[in-house]
């Protein structure tokens, strides 16, 4: 006698996709609908090369990443449930501006130093790994200096300093622990993570009480 598999009806699909972070998570349906332990996920350039290889399609995630578990042996009703490892990701910060949070609408940049406490505890913006934070620090310097001519470099990173774009920045590895409205898996990390994790918070940043 075969062994029983669970059907696609008690799984959950969740999907998060925010700028150059991607992720794909199949799970066992809990009895309330939410999800339960994760049968399989896919995070950042391995949802990408997924989708390339044919093995998840984007018009269906759900149906395609079920059949994928299923070739590959995961949906028996008595297999064990993957435990993963919390997420982590590459936070960005400024030794006199703080953690960079994210941008308000226009495209102005938001750092915890500048942050109201409803943006503070939204947590801190994240990205795959330093190489494309910089690339976004890059992008938004050419973008506000374009067609601008500077008498020096120093006037140009004063220039830059003043819209949010500070010269001091320096990249951390943290793990994410603040899920979204919405989300079943965290995607943010708090600024008590941040400062776990070693990042230099102006004063009156650390780590909440008790971490």
């Amino acid at each position: 006698m075969g062994t029983a598999e669970i059907a696609i009806g008690s799984t959950v699909l969740d999907t998060w996709f925010e700028r150059d972070r991607q992720h794909v998570c199949l799970s066992r349906r809990q009895a309330d609908g939410s999800a339960g332990g994760t049968i399989i996920e896919w995070w950042d350039g391995a949802v990408t090369e997924a989708v390339d290889d044919g093995f998840l399609n984007p018009r269906n995630y759900h149906a395609s990443a079920f059949e994928y578990a299923r070739s590959h042996g995961l949906l028996s009703e008595h297999a064990p449930v993957s435990i993963k490892p919390a997420p982590r990701g590459t936070v960005m910060a400024s030794e006199s501006l703080g953690v960079y949070l994210g941008w308000l609408p226009g495209g102005a940049p938001i750092w915890s130093a500048r942050a109201t406490e409803e943006q503070k505890a939204k947590g801190a913006w994240v990205y795959n790994c330093e190489e494309e934070a910089r690339e976004d620090v890059a992008s938004d310097a050419a973008r506000a200096t374009d067609g601008i001519e500077f008498a020096s470099v120093a006037e140009r990173d004063a220039f830059l300093a003043g819209r949010g774009l500070p010269g001091d920045l320096s990249f951390w590895e943290v793990e994410l622990d603040v899920t979204p409205k919405g989300m079943r898996q965290p995607t943010r990390a708090s600024l008590g993570a941040c400062a776990d994790a070693g990042v230099d918070l102006p004063d009156g940043q650390g780590p909440a009480p008790g971490r």
